[in-house]
């Protein structure tokens, strides 16, 4: 199958047309209603599919709090810390 699960008709040609055959396979998605679309959540809602849904990302005492308990970590561990935390992904609801 080509890359919007359809089978392809003919092959996407690399050096001539890529633009032209990508542009194909989005109009083919377009027309079967496969596109995903990033929207906004509403302000003041809360998002159950983000990482976030507490809220915490965006509080100044928290920040506070993981700053100073970093920098303990760090002073503990002669400034060597692994990287902290993960993220979601867009394709669950978009920006969030």
């Amino acid at each position: 199958p080509g890359m919007d699960g359809t089978p392809m008709s003919q092959p996407i040609d690399c050096k001539n047309g890529l633009v032209e055959s990508l542009e194909a396979v989005v109009e083919r998605r377009r027309k079967r209603g496969l596109l995903r679309t990033l929207y906004l959540p509403a302000e003041n809602s809360i998002d159950f599919c983000s990482n976030d849904y507490l809220g915490v990302a965006r509080s100044s005492e928290f920040e506070t709090c993981v700053t100073n308990a970093y920098e303990n970590v760090k002073k503990q561990e002669n400034g060597i810390v692994s990287s902290l935390g993960s993220t979601g992904s867009r394709l669950l609801t978009g920006n969030s």
